[in-house]
């Protein structure tokens, strides 16, 4: 889909962090949620910038990526089209993976898991190396009768649309909460192949690669709040650990 299209629908999901901001008591809360409304805002035109530099200096590798999922016997091209003919069932698709930033904003309103935010920023800012060695476009964004790429982000493999959803899933604290994200997940999954974002290599790369990235990303946690015991001062007449 066009940037600037999924860039103005991204809009909601800031705005609704930070009108929640104004209502919270506790000011370590609401400073929480005003780092993420700029990182939302920060993000949208640093992944634009880096985007439009790989449609213009990256050819596409599209029809390898397809010759992966054919390899793997599974029916990109056949879903794709199945969904582009029937309106309804592409509409939904959209709008699911449309819902991805709002998704986000409510995951971060429900538990503000700064481990998880920090996961987010390392996933959007890492991915662009994917994007780099493996420029891709998309089914729905390829000639491929002209064998050719139209003007369109090269920005496929890994799926962060997939990584940013499994992420929800996999580091939220509450049950109930993981019950809807992992069906959010597999509904994404979907719908990343219905519109003719993504290639199944894609999502099958963005899951070591979630993986690896959540992990790292609860290291930095956990070192950030060691650095924070160690460099609190001990109170006077208390005992020296």
């Amino acid at each position: 889909m066009k940037f600037y299209l999924v860039e103005l629908l991204t809009l909601p999901a800031p705005l609704l962090v930070a009108i929640f901001a104004l209502f919270r008591r506790d000011s370590s809360r609401r400073r929480a949620d005003l780092l993420t409304v700029f990182i939302f805002f920060a993000y949208a035109p640093l992944a634009e910038i880096v985007l439009q530099s790989l449609v213009v200096h990256r050819t596409a590798v599209d029809p390898s990526l397809l010759a992966v999922d054919r390899a793997l016997h599974f029916p990109t091209m056949a879903i794709w089209q199945w969904a582009h003919a029937h309106h309804a069932a592409f509409v939904a698709a959209a709008i699911i993976y449309l819902a991805l930033p709002q998704v986000v904003a409510l995951a971060w309103l429900a538990e503000q898991n700064t481990a998880m935010r920090t996961a987010w920023v390392l996933t959007g800012l890492l991915c662009f190396v994917g994007f780099a060695l493996f420029p891709a476009v998309g089914p729905a964004h390829y000639d491929w009768s002209a064998h050719s790429a139209m003007v369109a982000p090269r920005n496929c493999l890994p799926s962060m649309h997939l990584s940013w959803a499994l992420l929800i899933a996999i580091m939220a604290r509450r049950r109930i909460l993981k019950i809807v994200f992992w069906i959010f997940v597999a509904l994404t999954a979907f719908a990343t192949i219905a519109i003719g974002e993504h290639y199944l290599i894609d999502l099958v790369v963005a899951v070591p690669f979630t993986y690896a990235l959540r992990s790292s990303a609860e290291w930095l946690h956990r070192q950030r709040i060691y650095s924070r015991k160690i460099a609190r001062p001990v109170p006077q007449g208390a005992a020296e650990p």
